[in-house]
């Protein structure tokens, strides 16, 4: 028998001036810019409005005597800003994109009027250019994910980053050398290194992959830093349930006889989401689930074992939970915390087509993770984030006659030597 228990945790609490600070969180973004005149004096004292399009709390920043205005701890995602004045025409960015562990530059010009005006409307690119800012990489929202093809496998997501693989992202030469992330927690296993858990693909509420040119805040990777971002609740009700299925019936097939390989032989998946208000504009929920099972045709290179495909097939049950709280509890403080819990059993793991099926396992995999996380605001320029996380799992190889007998038949006179069990191979 071969198992493996591990357990993780991570707890964190730094105060940081935004100004020094590109992101002050991995899982946030930060909105700032200046309110000017048209003659390019600063405008102090300007509201400014910050709404979520998905329906959350609404957020609020006032201009200093410089025109500046800076606004900490937003969700990715999109939003709309409006700028209003005494003495000027109100204006308004109908949508304006936040990204995850970014600084985007919003600057507008206000004109000045003695009356109240109609509302102008000014559409901006979310795109800024920063000097400052060295980094290489990529993020793709919910509004990118609607539109690419991609797989059921949210490892395959890093490979819309140029020069990435799914594994093999830049500078590292396997999965080994990157550091896995969700929503800001790094999720590598403790074992044998890569992603230790990935949530369905439909959870998804940004992925970012960043490596080159990251600040000195981020480390412990050779290659790149990915980061899943899950969805959070909002102000407004929203559900989904989907369902999938696939056979080798249905699909062409990659594998010749007398070659190595397998392949996937059916597999049918349950998904289903529901999030929103317990409180609105206070307390939100997210809930999600998945149920995946799986089977594999593994070509047969054992003479000993008739046929050209293995008598047995491998296959694999996996679920998948997730809650998610958000609690704003005053105007300048936010707390959110999940919990979640993964588990897959599998039959004849570990079989390749070289080895007789009694010589494979039954294995049980089992994690649960859990994440706190407090958001101060002072003033838009001091804030505190304070982040504990971790998570705990075992995963176990059984062999099916039991640990006490021997993997290879060593006293039968026979050649090649036969398998009994898989305690060892």
């Amino acid at each position: 028998m071969t198992a493996m228990h591990f357990v993780s945790a991570l707890a964190v609490g730094v105060v940081v001036w935004a100004e020094a600070l590109s992101a002050q969180a991995s899982n946030t973004g930060i909105l700032q810019g200046h309110i000017l005149t048209i003659a390019g004096s600063a405008v102090p004292l300007a509201e400014i409005t910050v709404v979520p399009l998905e329906g959350s709390s609404t957020l609020h920043a006032t201009t200093d005597r410089f025109g500046a205005f800076r606004v900490v701890f937003l969700a990715p995602g999109a939003y709309r800003v409006a700028v209003r004045r005494i003495g000027y025409r109100p204006i308004s960015v109908r949508e304006m994109v936040i990204r995850s562990g970014k600084v985007e530059v919003l600057d507008l010009a206000l004109t000045p009027s003695a009356v109240t005006l109609d509302s102008l409307l000014v559409s901006t690119s979310s795109l800024a250019l920063d000097r400052n800012d060295a980094e290489f990489g990529s993020r793709l929202g919910t509004r990118e994910l609607a539109l690419l093809p991609y797989s059921n496998d949210a490892r395959s997501l890093a490979a819309f980053t140029p020069g990435a693989r799914p594994d093999q992202v830049w500078g590292a030469a396997t999965a080994q050398g990157n550091n896995y992330q969700l929503d800001g927690i790094a999720m590598n296993h403790p074992g044998i290194g890569g992603d230790l858990l990935q949530p369905s693909t439909s959870w998804i509420q940004e992925i970012q992959v960043r490596g080159l040119g990251a600040g000195a805040e981020s480390g412990n990777f050779q290659g790149g830093i990915i980061n899943i971002v899950t969805k959070s609740g909002t102000n407004r009700f929203e559900g989904s349930l989907r369902t999938t299925g696939e056979s080798f019936h249905l699909n062409g097939s990659n594998l010749l006889v007398g070659e190595s390989g397998s392949e996937l032989s059916h597999r049918s998946e349950l998904d289903g989401q529901v999030r929103g208000p317990i409180f609105k504009d206070r307390l939100f929920y997210a809930l999600f689930g998945q149920v995946v099972t799986r089977g594999f045709r593994v070509l047969n290179n054992v003479r000993q074992v008739a046929g050209d495909f293995s008598p047995v097939a491998p296959e694999e049950r996996e679920h998948k939970v997730l809650g998610k709280l958000t609690w704003q509890a005053t105007s300048r403080d936010l707390f959110s915390g999940s919990l979640g819990h993964t588990g897959t059993s599998g039959d004849h793991f570990g079989l390749d087509g070289f080895e007789s099926p009694e010589a494979s396992v039954s294995r049980i995999s089992r994690t649960s993770f859990y994440s706190l996380e407090w958001q101060r605001t002072w003033s838009p320029r001091n804030f505190l984030h304070v982040t504990f996380g971790g998570f705990d799992g075992s995963d176990r190889g059984n062999p099916y006659d039991g640990p006490a007998i021997p993997g290879i038949a060593t006293l039968l006179e026979v050649n090649p030597r036969q398998y009994q069990n898989a305690t060892f191979r």
